[in-house]
């Protein structure tokens, strides 16, 4: 009966702008939770109404990335509470500054939400984008997501000529709306209600996209129901006849696209590598200059141009702006820093750590504390950002000396050593079962459900998780001989007293 009264309601009074824009964040902008130096954004738009963000500054004349985020995006916490957006860290570690601001009536930003105002916030948005850019507009690349696209398409369908456009999981103004509602409500529901929408944004991106004349890339999940087979193929095509490469991700759909999107995508990296007409970005030598200028003369002469240390150096300074900037050069001594992936799991998670404590190693010990070598296969990284949390709540809990050695026993309380068993790699951790406090004294058989070469020794797991609790408090540790484990504490290196917890899993401290 309600969705009758509904429909007679829409038929008298027309039809209605369908609520493509979501409630999302925040009222303030938390400047602590972006890069160093970013600043606080207020873009004025119509009957005195601001948009509020940020913008995220990087190298000297840097490229800006001007942002148009999704339906529930906000740089103030929005799309499952994602805060601190790290396609702006990730962007500003790759040379590239970046504006990211609410959409009125979202977040931060003054007035109402409706899709209606998207043109012109978008408009707003880029003309601030320009001039963060010199006033060349040659300088900025749109980034869109979902809804965002549509806003993305007003700019170039308004004349707009940035350096390059990236588009991720986009949809159609036309559509938008009503595949939601068949997605998400009954069948019948949705067939009386949606002849009563508006196109949400009227913009054809479809036709827009076909005659773009800058460099495209559009990236779809492989099954959207917000963009339907049909629809899929025609942005494509539209893509491909303007000579832009159209990408489907596989196994994800819109949401988690989406969400996967709030780090740089592997795609896209192309596009700002190339976005300067081929010259190299960032400038590499300026920042491996910078680094060695935190270094000691004698440390500096160990990355001496030609040398490998030298080489990964610059591959680390490539995609990463490092807090100290001697981190940079740990990472790059690390015997087992790890690949790419695993290297940007380790620069998140030494963001976790106290920048003041980094500072005060010596450049070898900073590389034992990022260095993920162990007898049995690289530490995981996944975990060690998982055990971090609770290891540095155990370090404030208690101030006294001994520190280490109560991370030990820990290691052992908590079970972690039973969790350890099997080594999760990239599916969810056990250590994180132990964490959240999940029984574990009954039988535990991994061998029916795990693949043998996964499984640990006793001694393997509990040396591992000791070493990341250690290092979860900022403790650098390393291995020496006989399985021992040695810890950097007072100035200088010790053998970890591990009294009992050695009997139990064939660990020694000597």
């Amino acid at each position: 009966m309600k969705e009758v009264v509904l429909v007679i309601a829409l038929a008298l009074t027309g039809c209605i702008t369908p609520p493509a824009i979501m409630k999302a964040g925040e009222s303030r902008v938390w400047l602590g939770e972006f890069p160093p130096g970013s600043q606080l954004v207020e873009i004025p738009v119509d009957d005195g109404e601001r948009l509020r963000g940020v913008f995220v500054p990087a190298d000297d004349g840097a490229p800006v990335v001007l942002h148009l985020l999704e339906s529930q995006g906000s740089v103030t916490g929005g799309t499952v509470g994602i805060r601190g957006y790290p396609v702006l860290w990730d962007l500003c570690d790759r040379g590239f500054s970046s504006l990211a601001v609410d959409y009125r009536g979202v977040g931060a930003s003054d007035g109402a939400r409706s899709p209606r105002h998207l043109r012109d916030d978008a408009r707003a948005a880029w003309s601030e984008a320009v001039r963060r850019a010199g006033g060349d507009p040659h300088r900025v690349i749109i980034r869109a997501m979902s809804i965002g696209t549509l806003a993305a398409a007003t700019l170039l369908d308004g004349g707009a000529e940035p350096a390059a456009v990236v588009l991720i999981a986009p949809v159609r103004g036309e559509t938008v709306a009503t595949n939601y509602a068949y997605e998400m409500y009954a069948d019948v529901f949705a067939f009386l209600v949606t002849p009563f929408l508006r196109a949400t944004v009227d913009v054809d991106i479809v036709s827009v996209l076909a005659h773009s004349k800058v460099p495209l890339l559009v990236e779809s999940p492989a099954k959207d129901f917000l963009l339907l087979p049909d629809e899929m193929a025609l942005v494509e095509s539209s893509v491909r006849a303007a000579r832009g490469r159209f990408v489907r991700g596989d196994g994800l759909d819109h949401v988690a696209l989406v969400l996967e999107a709030h780090r740089v995508l592997d795609d896209e990296a192309s596009v700002y590598a190339t976005t300067l007409g081929g010259r190299p970005w960032p400038p590499i030598q300026p920042r491996v200059a910078e680094v060695l200028s935190h270094l000691s003369d004698a440390d500096a002469a160990r990355f001496a141009p030609g040398t490998a240390t030298r080489a990964r150096l610059e591959s680390v300074v490539a995609s990463h702006r490092l807090e100290p900037p001697a981190l940079a050069a740990a990472l790059a001594l690390a015997t087992d820093a790890g690949d790419d992936e695993r290297r940007q799991g380790l620069v998140d998670w030494t963001r976790s750590l106290p920048a003041d404590r980094l500072r005060e190693l010596p450049l070898d010990v900073l590389a034992a504390l990022v260095d993920l070598a162990d007898s049995s296969g690289a530490l995981d990284v996944m975990e060690l950002d998982v055990l971090s949390g609770f290891a540095r709540g155990a370090a404030i809990a208690s101030s006294a000396p001994g520190l280490p050695e109560r991370l030990a026993a820990l290691a052992v309380e908590k079970r972690f050593d039973r969790c350890a068993l099997v080594r999760p790699r990239n599916a969810r951790g056990i250590f994180r079962y132990a964490i959240e406090e999940i029984d574990l004294d009954g039988p535990l058989d991994p061998a029916a459900t795990v693949p043998p070469r996964l499984r640990l020794a006793r001694s393997d797991a509990l040396r591992e998780a000791v070493r990341m609790l250690l290092k979860g408090a900022a403790i650098p540790d390393r291995v020496v001989a006989s399985n021992r484990i040695e810890v950097w504490d007072a100035g200088a290196w010790r053998p970890l007293e591990m009294p009992g917890i050695q009997a139990h899993a064939g660990v020694t401290s000597r």
